[in-house]
């Protein structure tokens, strides 16, 4: 930050210096945090209002305060909580339910729904057939084929039997 030497000049000593440079941070931080609630506040008033309550009801299920398959608040209960009409709360609802962060049990109330584990499918297909359908040629040579007698570790840790032996390229 500051220099010491320049410090030395005017007199200052170490422990003047970091008390000069814990100021100077402090001072910092504190105006990025007064700059990141303007932010935060000027994004939050461009945010519509059932998406500011559809934010709230996926933190509270992200930070574990509503649990898989627990019952969340009312409609109406919303309704008072936020200062809305039933139809922006019922908005809000009715999206996440369509995306399947919520269920709604008619007659019983709105639940956390249980998580959807997604797994995604990965083809692994031949390099040489991948190239050539990119329009390119595809070329490869081996360098090296020779067998080598593994280590006692390594047969061990494949399972193999000791005098058993394998091909390394």
């Amino acid at each position: 930050m500051v220099d010491s030497v320049i410090l030395a000049g005017l007199g200052l000593s170490r422990i003047s210096l970091l008390a000069f440079e814990f100021a100077m941070l402090e001072s910092a931080i504190n105006y990025r945090l007064r700059e990141s609630s303007l932010d935060e506040s000027s994004a939050q008033a461009s945010t519509p209002i059932f998406q500011q309550i559809k934010d709230y009801l996926v933190g509270e299920i992200a930070t574990g305060r509503w649990k898989e398959g627990e019952l969340v608040p009312s409609e109406q209960a919303l309704v008072r909580q936020f200062g809305v009409s039933r139809m922006t709360v019922n908005r809000a609802v009715r999206e996440l339910t369509a995306e399947q962060v919520l269920t709604r049990r008619q007659g019983s109330g709105t639940y956390v729904a249980p998580r959807k584990y997604q797994a995604t499918l990965v083809e692994i297909r031949n390099i040489a057939d991948e190239v050539r359908a990119r329009g390119h040629r595809h070329a490869s040579r081996l360098h090296l084929l020779e067998q080598a007698a593994g280590s006692e570790a390594l047969a061990r840790s494949s399972n193999w039997r000791p005098a058993r032996r394998c091909s390394t390229r």
